[in-house]
């Protein structure tokens, strides 16, 4: 496994006393996702800070949305609209159904009725789209979380504007907590108490974190490096947080 050029003199200054039952650990940083947003405008809100912890679906930001809300209002109020179109297309169309049972009315009469509900019925149909591509639209001016993780930059401010055209402009930056982690250097003694696979438990001042052996590997000079993958959670300290790495008794 190839480590980050700036893990390696972190752990070489981890020299560990033969047998101890804890070494010392680092905690390396998750993946940093840019994120940003399709559309253009002014940035409307900001709902984080560098260092926030949070879960997948968390909304961070929102251009303005004062169009989108308008366009929500206007059709919510065609939909009404076509909805009472609709009832009274079904009523004269019972109307002209019991004429018709009557011998009162031609039947090219009542067909005629038929097709003018049928088409209330697809302006209705129509209507309901729109309101939904409206409220699809207002959803996407506020940018949300993909995964759990801790905000790693906020490159926006309230009252900037926004030009998303060729290209996605880059407006927070995530640091994802779905795959982090930590890295020891051992001696050889320690490395044959571990295998990949291995459950181990690793504390972070009073936090227990429980974690798996995902590599060792061999650095000359009788020396090991295990690398150590967490669980996701948003509950993990920030990169390059110490901590100690238990160890099974031989």
């Amino acid at each position: 496994m190839k480590y980050p050029a700036w893990i390696v003199p972190l752990i070489l200054l981890l020299a560990p006393p033969a047998g101890a039952a804890e070494v010392e650990a680092i905690l390396g940083p998750g993946a940093r996702l840019p994120l940003g947003l399709p559309g253009s405008g002014r940035v409307e809100q900001v709902h984080v800070r560098v260092g926030d912890a949070v879960k997948a679906g968390t909304t961070l930001l929102c251009l303005d949305r004062a169009v989108a809300r308008a366009r929500i209002t206007a059709a919510r109020r065609l939909l009404d609209w076509r909805r009472q179109q609709l009832a009274e297309a079904q009523r004269e169309l019972d109307r002209q159904q019991e004429m018709y049972d009557q011998t009162l009315l031609a039947e090219h009469d009542l067909q005629l009725a038929r097709i003018e509900t049928a088409r209330a019925q697809a302006l209705l149909d129509r209507a309901r789209l729109e309101l939904a591509a409206a409220e699809r639209y207002l959803q996407g001016r506020c940018l949300q979380a993909p995964v759990a993780g801790r905000i790693a930059a906020v490159q926006a401010v309230p009252g900037q504007e926004v030009l998303s055209v060729e290209r996605i402009t880059p407006l927070l930056v995530l640091e994802r907590n779905d795959r982090r982690m930590a890295h020891a250097r051992l001696t050889a003694d320690q490395a044959a108490r571990l295998v990949p696979g291995q459950q181990v438990v690793l504390i972070a001042g009073r936090q227990r974190i429980q974690g798996q052996v995902d590599t060792l590997e061999a650095m000359g000079n009788g020396h090991w490096r295990v690398a150590i993958g967490l669980p996701a959670s948003t509950d993990l300290p920030p990169a390059g947080t110490p901590l100690r790495l238990q160890l099974p008794q031989p």
